[in-house]
């Protein structure tokens, strides 16, 4: 079984070769068929491995194997066999899956398999059952067969462990699409033999037009695509205006991709024949022709006969990194302290920054907005255009546009960018004339050579913009220096992953926090009521006249229940946390032009419940909308592991998203407005991996306003029982553009490098995102689109609503100055833009730090790797040692899918990242640190047991910072190993919000969250010479330490602890709490006991802290002390005498030890904090 589902996972992913074991070096390809004056496509033994086929094993369903798979290559399917081919059971190619055969793979070893398909019927014999039929081979005939030879090594195939991975052959296919329809490049075979026309001579009575292989180079070749929108369509060859054609007709042709850099060219309307340059029948000499041969066609023909090479400079093109359009820029050489500047002789060079004229602005700007791979135009002093000369030393400017050489940019980890021409192999570099350092183009033809690299750095500021001081960073305490790490680190990434501005305004009601009331028992929350009858798209009860009034299940009006304008909003009993898909609702409904929205997909259906009724809505009313007829929509779910799905609730059964299509046509469902020109684009980004998503939570619309944080459309988790915290803010001005930039940057990478599961390889609702295009002639029969037709243009946006880099409002302005800060898909783990601002908030601290998170280690593979974001643990060190008091809040360890981290391991984690401290010196600074768990669900009233999950989770990503700035967003603070999400987070900085944060969330918060733990185990001198290895155990349980077999303790050191105490009842039993020396050969012992009862916790006072000594057991000597507090809740305890409990809280570190004392008016439960204190060891 383990064997199967390992097979399984591979072949989702990966395209293999199949060889059979009695023939391993000839592995399995389709080959035209030579002997029938038919179409059809055998699959036969290759003669050679040279030109392998790649097969599929595509699965019936993804989540089951044992339904079986189609065997599929390039776009045929292993199918039913037909009588006119060579024999009676050989298997066909086919290109519709209705014919294909369905095949069970048996593993008969670790490296051996078959493949059979029980369901296969003779067509000649239709009556006589093939009994067991296999995939079997013939090695006499070098065909392929279905059907029992009777040689098992005719029918066992070697398992493939290799392979090539779909996603990123996927990925070319798109990449190269994008490609042939933005350049033109020479036809070269792999030797660099180039291709061009030629044609017969004139006394020739048919004047033909021919390829031969006799170009130079020079003659462009152009693929013209049938479809624009779809690749599979295939491809006319053209080249002044001449369409390759040898037989009287054009035919179009299908490029089989072999790596990122050769391909062949296959005719599209028979499979097997390809563009080949032939040799004579003896194999003697190249023939000088190019003409159609099927890959089986005279063996002794090699690859450089039929593979075709890019140029290096094409290839280029497809590592093109995107730019912000016109954002203004300086160049640089990198590690040195120059500048590039315009000289009088319409030519660049480079110049220290002490001389006294500053360096040129430049900018860059796409050669095509609307279509990839075009190239940017680089722009000097605003009206001076850089130009490649052939031959020409020094950097050419011209003033003509349209003698602009277009640019491929190739952007670096360390954020400099290489400049090449995009059609050769010259590189803008520099070179020393005289005494001057001048730019120049440079032919770079060796690709180990590295490439020149530029620093982008911020341009000078304009002479305009003259009070940089007043409403600007420089009256920011938080913003600047963030805004320092910014430019330094990251300016080529301005604009699309962080910008900064100066209008913004926030709301009095700017944050949005759920559950509404959270800090009440969950008895008083209001309680949504449930309809089987849809309202709206609201399956939820709706007002009665007349009908009493219930104060936990009010019913009140509900805004995003509108689907007009001037419609009155239906009265529901719509239950608490409402408000999230209310402003949802009320973002979206305000624009006219252009709505953002990102989140995250949730298996079956997303959005969920209200938030799918409210989305629903808000897009009906724009339909409806006066001024919103040609609005534009994006709409991006992240999509986690691409089909695995949701797996917290386990009510719903993990398996494959729903489909993106049936998603599109749920949400506009209710359109019937006729007038309607809206667009709208729906995309499930899983970006070259499966481990690569969409994370970020944002709705922007109109450049105007926009909202993120925490908040997924997910009914489940905010809006049920046991529902959980997170935060959200909404804001209006510049940093609106922000989120729509982020957005289509993303759109951007996801269209380039898709990765989708390969359900059905020819279908394209699996592999691209589908749009909807309303329009009067459609409605009500809506038109969706699919594949690349789907995609949006790559600057949809800014081609809607103009961008303006230069915008004053950049610089300075009255308003809340807002950085907005991002991770990319493609961004290294803790360098992104979004990672080092937070890191530098919390460097900008001087008093107090407040975060709400869910945790800060990484629990997903905890038993691999203790893994932390380290930087941003550091700068909370950084922070304590500085006086910074640090206050953290993180979910419940008992909150399923949301827990938390316990507080001791993560106060012993910045414990230990205090470097340079004595022990004592680090308690100190310690005592400055509080780390509070979210409770137990108890607290709000539930019974755990009953009602879900134990403890309550916390999905909010907020941080405040010296009640001054704050930063709310979708990025957490733990590492996300081994998936690599784009993330989206505003930083802003004003004493009026922040305070209301501090007053109305994280105040009230640090009452309502279990107290943070203070346990720690003193060693005054050790038992063993220098070193003792020691642990805490319950009932010969180890409980601390968690992450070790001991803690190894020498004299005088201050540990923190982190124990997990059982649940126990007081009147039963003692609990016992045991110091071990831990021994490696013979039993270990047992040094001190602490014994736990009611005696014992009655006599102690809530907040008390108390010290016990421990009881000497085995005469190991040594010296222990614990020292515990407790504090009392009081909750509802249903069928219990009287109609409360009082619950007294014994808190050990962070987990708890829960004393019930049976008694008959009151029950008391008591939770421990316990400091362990090693006054001496056993000797």
């Amino acid at each position: 079984m383990a064997q199967a589902q390992k097979f399984h996972d591979f072949v989702l992913w990966n395209e293999f070769t199949l060889n059979f074991t009695v023939l391993p070096d000839q592995p399995l390809r389709f080959l035209q068929n030579g002997s029938d004056n038919v179409d059809t496509v055998g699959l036969c033994l290759a003669g050679n491995s040279t030109l392998p086929d790649y097969f599929r094993l595509v699965p019936i369903d993804s989540s089951d194997a044992s339904k079986g798979y189609y065997l599929w290559s390039g776009s045929l399917y292993v199918s039913k066999y037909v009588d006119t081919v060579r024999g009676q059971d050989c298997v066909l190619g086919k290109p519709d899956i209705k014919d294909a055969l369905i095949w069970y793979p048996t593993f008969l070893s670790g490296s051996t398999f078959t493949l059979g398909s029980p369901g296969y019927i003779n067509p000649r014999h239709p009556g006589t059952p093939v009994p067991n039929p296999l995939l079997s081979c013939s090695t006499t005939t070098a065909t392929t067969q279905v059907g029992n030879t009777g040689v098992p090594d005719q029918s066992t195939l070697q398992i493939p462990t290799t392979g090539r991975t779909i996603a990123k052959i996927r990925a070319l296919h798109r990449d190269w699409h994008n490609l042939f329809q933005a350049i033109k490049f020479p036809l070269n075979l792999v030797d660099g033999t180039s291709l061009r026309f030629d044609v017969n001579p004139p006394t020739d009575p048919i004047q033909q037009t021919f390829l031969t292989p006799e170009g130079d180079g020079t003659l462009l070749f152009q693929f013209v695509a049938l479809d624009p929108n779809d690749f599979r369509q295939g491809y006319y060859l053209t080249s002044s205006d001449r369409i390759t054609d040898n037989t009287g007709h054009a035919p179009p042709f299908l490029p089989r991709i072999l790596s990122d850099s050769t391909f062949m060219l296959q005719d599209k309307n028979h499979w097997g024949d390809c563009l080949t340059q032939p040799k004579s029948e003896d194999g003697s000499q190249d023939l000088d022709v190019v003409v159609y041969l099927p890959i089986g066609f005279r063996e002794g023909l090699g690859p450089i006969h039929r593979i075709f090479k890019l140029p290096t400079w094409a290839m280029r093109m497809m590592r093109m990194m995107y730019f912000p359009e016109s954002t203004p820029i300086n160049l640089g050489i990198p590690g040195l302290n120059s500048f590039v500047q315009a000289s009088g002789n319409m030519s660049l060079k480079c110049l220290p920054r002490a001389s006294a004229t500053g360096p040129s602005i430049i900018s860059l700007q796409p050669q095509n907005s609307a279509m990839a791979f075009s190239g940017y135009i680089m722009t000097v002093q605003g009206n001076l255009y850089v130009k490649f000369v052939q031959g020409e030393q020094t950097t050419i400017l011209t003033d003509q546009i349209s003698q602009a050489t277009p640019l491929c940019l190739v952007g670096h980890n360390d954020g400099t960018i290489s400049f090449w021409n995009c059609m050769s192999n010259h590189v803008i570099s520099t070179t020393t004339i005289g005494s001057d350092t001048v730019v120049v183009f440079k032919e770079l033809d060796d690709l180990s050579v590295l490439e020149p690299r530029w620093s982008v750095g911020s341009p000078v500021t304009p002479s305009s913009v003259s009070r940089l001081d007043i409403g600007g960073p420089n009256d920011t305490f938080h913003v600047r220096p963030i805004l320092d790490v910014l430019n330094h680190e990251y300016y080529s990434k301005k604009g699309r992953t962080w910008n900064v501005s100066y209008n913004n305004s926030l709301t009095p009601d700017w944050v949005i926090t759920t559950p509404n009331h959270p800090f009440a028992s969950y008895s008083d929350f209001e309680m949504p009521i449930a309809d089987t009858v849809e309202h709206n798209g609201f399956f939820l009860k709706p007002f009665v006249s007349g009908e009493p009034i219930d104060p936990r299940h009010p019913a009140v009006d509900i805004a995003s229940s509108v689907q007009s304008p001037g419609n009155s909003p239906l009265k529901l009993h719509a239950g608490h946390s409402r408000r999230i898909y209310e402003e949802m609702y009320n973002m979206i409904t305000s624009g006219t032009k252009f709505v953002d929205i990102m989140s995250m997909l949730m298996q079956n259906d997303t959005p969920t419940g209200q938030f799918k009724a409210a989305v629903r809505n808000a897009i009906t009313y724009l339909s409806n909308k006066p001024g919103a007829e040609h609005l534009k929509m994006r709409i991006m779910f992240g999509a986690p592991l691409t089909f695995v799905g949701n797996l917290d609730y386990p009510s719903e059964a993990p398996g494959p998203f729903r489909a993106a299509d049936v998603l599109l046509s749920d949400l506009t469902r209710d359109i019937t407005n006729a007038n309607c020109q809206m667009t709208i684009y729906v995309g499930y980004s899983c970006w070259d991996s499966p481990f690569t998503w969409n994370h970020a939570k944002i709705i922007a619309v109109d450049g105007s306003s926009a909202m993120t944080g925490g908040h997924n459309m997910w009914y489940h988790a905010y809006l049920g029982q046991n529902p959980r915290f997170d935060a959200t803010m909404k804001l209006s001005g510049l940093a609106a553009e922000d989120a729509h930039l982020f957005a289509e940057t993303v759109w951007n990478a996801s269209i380039q490098k898709p990765y989708s599961i390969p359900f059905n390889p020819t279908d394209p609702g699996s592999e691209a995102s589908p749009s909807f295009v309303s329009g009067a002639a459609m409605l009500p029969n809506r038109r969706y689109v699919t594949q690349a037709a789907a995609n949006p243009p790559s600057r949809l946006y800014s081609a809607t609503i103009p961008v303006s880099p230069s915008d004053p409002a950049r610089m300075s302005g009255s308003g809340v100055p807002v950085l907005s800060v991002a991770r990319m898909l493609d961004d290294a783990p803790g360098a992104a833009p979004g990672d080092k601002a937070l890191v530098a908030l919390l460097d900008s601290a001087t008093s107090t730090i407040y975060i709400s998170g869910q945790g800060l280690k990484d629990h997903t593979f905890e038993l691999v790797r203790n893994y932390w974001i380290d930087d941003f643990m550091s700068a909370i060190g950084r922070a304590l040692k500085r006086g910074v008091q640090v206050k953290i809040f993180l979910s419940s360890i008992d909150a399923g899918s949301y827990a938390g981290d316990q507080p001791t391991v993560v106060i012993e984690k910045i414990g230990n990242g205090l470097s340079g401290m004595t022990p004592g010196a680090a308690r100190v600074v310690l005592q400055r640190l509080s780390v509070q768990s979210f409770p137990s669900s108890s607290r709000w009233g539930l019974n755990p047991n009953i009602d879900g999950q134990r403890g309550i989770g916390n999905h909010a990503k907020l941080i405040c910072v010296d009640s001054r700035a704050v930063s709310i967003g979708s990025q957490n603070f733990y590492p996300s190993w081994p998936a690599q999400l784009s993330e989206f987070t505003y930083i802003f900085e004003s004493q009026t919000q922040a305070q209301q944060l501090m007053d109305s969330y994280f105040t009230p918060l640090a009452a309502w969250c279990d107290l943070s733990p203070t346990a720690t185990l003193v060693c005054k001198f050790t038992s063993e010479s220098t070193v003792d290895q020691v642990y805490l155990a319950v009932n010969d349980i180890q409980i601390w330490p968690t992450n070790a077999t001991y803690k190894e303790m020498v004299e005088n050191q201050v540990e923190q602890l982190s124990v997990d105490l059982q649940t126990f009842t007081g009147n039963d039993e003692d609990v016992v709490v045991s110091i071990y020396d831990y021994d490696f050969i013979t039993a270990d012992d047992r040094l001190k006991e602490f014994r736990f009862n009611k005696d014992v916790l009655d006599g102690t006072r809530p907040g008390d802290i108390t010290r016990m000594d421990g009881t000497d057991v085995g005469g190991e000597g040594g010296s222990y002390s614990i020292t515990w507090s407790y504090s009392i809740t009081t909750i509802a305890v249903p069928n219990a005498q009287t109609s409360s409990t009082s619950i007294k809280n014994p808190v050990v570190s962070h987990d708890h030890l829960e004393v019930t004392r049976k008694a008959k008016v009151v029950n008391e439960s008591r939770r421990t904090t316990l400091i362990v204190v090693n006054e001496s060891l056993a000797p």
